[in-house]
């Protein structure tokens, strides 16, 4: 009877630990396709198609089934020894981050970083998510070159408010916003949420429609830079680097901001205009 009622005890134990839920795992995704967006059943993943598994939680393509925390990307170093950038397809537009992901793009090849390309037609990235699944929604950008891209605010990235975001060695080059009231701009990034950047540069970016402002970033959010580089970067109204509106927040730490142009329109603060105070740390000579 005794061995009896010890058994049947470990049995009822047995049951209720194989019910307990399993904790989540995260998605490591690996894009082994260069196409933009790709294409279903042929047995590789694009980077489209696995953003769009990490922002749903679900399974797409032939990417996996993303999860609610912890996803993230990085690209196959032998498919992409060769073709270091994706060209983004118009007609599919701009890449939409909504959930939090951790992308990195680091290649092998001659290249040693990743470029996403928006051909001067789209946006290349959008990042809002503030409402993402889980318990995070920290979105970590690293090792990639943002180029070519265009919209009315944020050519190259668009940050929403409420989003958190960390670019480490990312360069955003060659993007435009073509929005033409005051309120327009980033012409690199447009940043309503809280942007972190280390390293990487900004350069040869455009707000100059108008009354553009932000030839780099146009900051309504919360700003902080250290080890960057600003250059070449121009704008219509005001900022050719960097313009920062009433009760945003800006730190810059070790930045280097050069050849930047504000205009005539009125043409306030060539490197950067902020009617808060900035927060900056230079480094003795």
């Amino acid at each position: 009877m005794q061995m009896r009622r010890i058994w049947g005890r470990g049995l009822a134990t047995l049951f209720t630990l194989s019910t307990l839920p399993l904790a989540a795992q995260a998605t490591d995704f690996v894009v082994d396709e260069v196409g933009d967006p790709g294409t279903a059943g042929n047995g590789t993943c694009s980077l489209r198609e696995a953003l769009s598994a990490a922002n749903s939680d679900t399974a797409v393509a032939d990417c996996g089934t993303g999860s609610a925390d912890g996803d993230t990307i990085s690209f196959d170093g032998t498919v992409f020894a060769l073709a270091s950038s994706i060209a983004l397809d118009n007609a599919s537009g701009t890449l939409v981050i909504s959930d939090d992901v951790s992308i990195d793009g680091t290649l092998s090849g001659a290249a040693t970083r990743l470029t996403l390309d928006g051909g001067d037609a789209i946006r290349v990235t959008q990042i809002d998510a503030a409402s993402g699944a889980g318990t995070s929604q920290a979105v970590n950008l690293s090792n990639l070159i943002l180029t070519n891209g265009q919209d009315v605010d944020g050519g190259g990235m668009h940050i929403a408010a409420g989003s958190s975001v960390s670019l480490t060695a990312v360069d955003v080059t060659s993007s435009s916003a073509t929005g033409t009231a005051a309120s327009n701009g980033g012409g690199g990034i447009y940043n309503a949420g809280t942007l972190s950047i280390s390293g990487g540069e900004l350069s040869g970016n455009t707000a100059t429609a108008g009354s553009g402002s932000g030839g780099a970033i146009f900051n309504t959010g919360t700003l902080s830079a250290d080890g960057t580089t600003i250059n070449g970067n121009s704008s219509a109204r005001a900022g050719g680097g960097i313009e920062t509106r009433d009760g945003a927040a800006v730190t810059l730490a070790n930045v280097t901001m050069d050849g930047n142009d504000a205009g005539t329109n009125p043409g306030n603060g060539g490197a950067c205009t902020s009617p808060m105070p900035i927060r900056t740390t230079i480094p003795p000579p």
